[in-house]
């Protein structure tokens, strides 16, 4: 699977998920998480958690090798790297 072809899927499903309609303790949370995270939103750890899924990897410490090497993955896979916000998509 090309990486626009995952971007593609990892936005249609995020688009599925609709933080506003969540109860106000959940948000409540949501916004304690962001507030103690200060890079990593909980909507970005909720796409990286959707990466996973597609990619289907097999572990978080998989996940975890992905990110510290993205050469880890094959030449033709997509990589964790070319779903930062930087690049088109995300």
């Amino acid at each position: 699977m090309d990486k626009y072809k995952t971007k593609m899927t990892i936005n249609k499903w995020f688009s599925y998920i609709s933080l506003e309609t969540l109860s106000e303790s959940s948000r409540q949370a949501i916004g304690q998480f962001d507030r103690y995270s200060k890079k990593l939103t909980f909507k970005k750890v909720l796409k990286l958690f959707l990466y996973a899924i597609n990619d289907e990897t097999d572990s978080l410490r998989h996940l975890d090798q992905q990110l510290v090497n993205p050469e880890y993955c094959g030449q033709n896979e997509p990589s964790v790297r070319n779903l930062e916000p930087g690049s088109a998509g995300i």
